[in-house]
């Protein structure tokens, strides 16, 4: 049963990858199950509790007995919660911290599940409880407010990532809701109204703002293909095994948390962009690639994106080593440019006729690129201005060698660069 429930929460939240099974620890000659699960981002975390009544009997219920049924699920729902973060706790004193599997590998082979797990060494103290109580009347019942508890109806929570398309994004939701107390109480049943609160509020705040970009709003319902465009980058990271010659588990999860740590209307915007990069593939038949920066205004990441069809680039050795080259590359020159190192993501998109094919590299820094390498790359690709957005081709002397490596002069070979 709890297993479904995390299966069920992953569902809603659309990202398998941060969901946990809940940690299983021993009980007499047994094992027992801890909570229902639990979500992971990066430094982030928070413990599911799901509760639901019965559709038939619930039907019937008074708004009097809803309110009572609410009520006692939610006092359970927080003491197993609030259990579950004691026995997280007490294993990393002792020092045998419980492992974890995302809901996205529980359909792999067990071997392969290992790979994937995650050893719960953070200090969970600070987590919140979220409760998600699914009754069939949508009953609206004032709750107590509590310190670490967030408690929400399941079509409100189906609601809430419907609008924040973002595991982390309501993560920082829950904290923010929950710091804020008294002043942002509602009802249960009535999270829409501090939902709209809290993103008219954002909304005021980077009003006016060239680079500020609100983390609360309905760019996930106003604009569904690009944020759908942008959210695929991310289902395609895992598919049983790690994308990438070298990519382990935990750069898979790096990615996946760079990815989904955007806000929606971030997340529209390079939707659309990844779009416009389909489009002049199959317009004009030749790759298309770019590099943009995520986050706030000062870019806390890098997206590189590129796109191809396998009649253009058959081998996929040598199609993932130009995703690598073009990642590092990109990291350099942020670095060199900024003076601050950013973590990268480098997705490559290969069309054939059996589908489509994605590769995605990780850079946590720069590192070093040879010379001859790097001038190929921005021959090919061009060299991005990260001050101003723009791309500007690399200068070649008519005498010097040409990047394409075949030996000749630039004067005798070649110089436009291939990508855009």
């Amino acid at each position: 049963m709890a297993e479904r429930r995390a299966r069920d929460a992953a569902a809603v939240l659309g990202v398998a990858d941060f969901v946990y099974t809940q940690p299983l620890v021993g009980k007499g000659s047994g094992t027992r199950e801890v909570g229902d699960g639990l979500l992971i981002c990066g430094d982030r975390g928070a413990v599911i509790q799901v509760k639901a009544r019965d559709r038939h009997a619930g039907r019937s219920d008074s708004p009097e007995k809803s309110a009572r049924v609410v009520a006692k699920f939610l006092d359970a729902a927080v003491r197993q919660g609030r259990g579950t973060k004691r026995t997280i706790a007490q294993h990393v004193r002792q020092g045998h911290p419980l492992r974890v599997t995302p809901v996205r590998a529980l359909g792999y082979p067990p071997e392969r599940q290992e790979d994937f797990a995650l050893a719960l060494t953070e200090d969970c103290a600070d987590w919140p409880i979220i409760v998600v109580i699914d009754h069939p009347n949508d009953p609206v019942v004032e709750v107590a407010p509590d310190s670490d508890v967030f408690c929400i109806s399941l079509d409100d929570w189906r609601e809430l990532n419907g609008h924040i398309r973002s595991v982390n994004g309501v993560l920082r939701y829950v904290q923010r809701v929950l710091d804020h107390g008294q002043a942002l109480t509602v009802a249960f049943g009535e999270e829409r109204r501090r939902f709209a609160e809290l993103a008219e509020a954002d909304e005021a705040s980077t009003a006016g703002s060239a680079t500020a970009v609100p983390w609360l709003s309905y760019d996930g319902i106003d604009d569904p293909v690009a944020v759908a465009m942008y959210r695929e980058l991310l289902e395609k990271v895992w598919g049983g095994e790690a994308r990438g010659p070298t990519l382990t588990a935990n750069q898979c999860r790096r990615i996946l948390d760079v990815l989904d740590d955007v806000p929606v209307a971030t997340q529209a915007r390079i939707g659309r962009w990844v779009l416009d990069k389909r489009r002049t593939l199959r317009r004009t038949g030749r790759r298309a690639s770019g590099c943009i920066a995520m986050g706030d205004g000062d870019g806390h990441s890098i997206l590189v994106y590129v796109c191809d069809t396998e009649a253009n680039e058959a081998s996929r050795e040598n199609w993932v080593a130009e995703l690598g080259a073009l990642t590092l590359v990109r990291a350099a020159g942020w670095h060199e440019q900024r003076h601050k190192h950013s973590q990268v993501v480098g997705i490559g998109v290969r069309e054939a006729d059996a589908g489509v094919e994605y590769s995605h590299m990780y850079s946590g820094g720069p590192a070093p690129v040879p010379a001859d390498v790097r001038r190929r790359i921005e021959w090919r690709y061009g060299i991005s201005d990260f001050r101003t957005g723009g791309n500007r081709s690399l200068r070649l002397g008519r005498n010097e060698p040409c990047p394409c490596g075949s030996g000749r002069k630039v004067k005798r070979c070649h110089s436009a660069p291939d990508g855009d």
